[in-house]
């Protein structure tokens, strides 16, 4: 039985330690950001309120009903699912990402995070469901970051999210 708890533990490292592989390996690629020429436009526009980063509509990333564009699932050694996405920008001093139609079921958690952890946020739960269905995940100061959300297997189906929009900064904080 001991025997059988290790090989178990090993492969549960195993598929672990393969899916996050698999994650660095599914990045979603935004525009990079030209700093000199943002902040020269956000300098010259006098009439409005000074901007640090540009808008970037997304259509390609979703998740509803189990039906997913983009990102990679991975089943758990536990039984439940593992969804993973890293968004990068290259020259961005920060990214926020905007989603819609947003539900996270009570089992889910939502992080954010960079490659090294360094900026960590969440667990995002149930909680941070609103009627109007949007949510930010807020300003992450680096050109990349990462998604994660946890979900048993009875309600993935439940789980619903569209990014909507990133925000690639230009000034730093």
């Amino acid at each position: 039985m001991k025997y059988t708890a290790l090989i178990l533990s090993l492969i549960g490292f195993a598929l672990i330690e393969n899916a996050h592989a698999q994650m660095k390996g599914d990045t979603y690629h935004l525009p990079a950001i030209d700093i000199t020429a943002e902040k020269n436009k956000a300098i010259s526009d006098k009439n409005v309120p000074l901007k640090y980063a540009v808008n970037t509509a997304i259509k390609e990333i979703y998740h509803t009903k189990s039906n997913s564009q983009s990102g990679h699932w991975t089943l758990m050694f536990d039984g439940s699912w593992e969804y993973n996405l890293r968004l990068s920008a290259e020259n961005a001093t920060s990214l926020n990402v905007g989603m819609k139609s947003f539900f996270l079921p009570p089992s889910a958690e939502l992080w954010v995070s960079t490659d090294d952890e360094s900026t960590k946020r969440g667990p995002y739960d149930g909680s941070h469901n609103k009627k109007h269905g949007f949510f930010w995940v807020g300003d992450v100061p680096a050109d990349h970051l990462n998604i994660r959300i946890s979900v048993s297997d009875k309600e993935k189906e439940y789980l619903s999210f569209k990014v909507k929009n990133v925000t690639r900064g230009f000034h730093r904080y």
